[in-house]
């Protein structure tokens, strides 16, 4: 997290770099929250509800940033 913040500083708003440095936030926020949910096993379970069109979204959206490819060939096939 340290170096993501001191990127930030250094980063002088280069466009790519700014998009990187989101990209890497938002990765280490999502590995944040798995090592989250390993220290929450076999306690009880936190449910609640979710908007399920908007967690299929957030998906189709990371996957896409990392996977062009498969992007590509969903666009072809629809």
């Amino acid at each position: 997290m340290g170096w993501i913040e001191m990127l930030k500083l250094q980063s002088n708003a280069a466009p790519r770099i700014v998009e990187t440095i989101g990209e890497m936030e938002h990765d280490l926020k999502r590995l944040s929250k798995i090592a989250e949910r390993f220290s929450k096993i076999g306690s009880k379970p936190d449910l609640r509800e979710e908007d399920l069109t908007s967690v299929i979204d957030g998906v189709i959206s990371y996957f896409r940033k990392r996977l062009p490819q498969m992007g590509q060939a969903r666009q072809h096939y629809c």
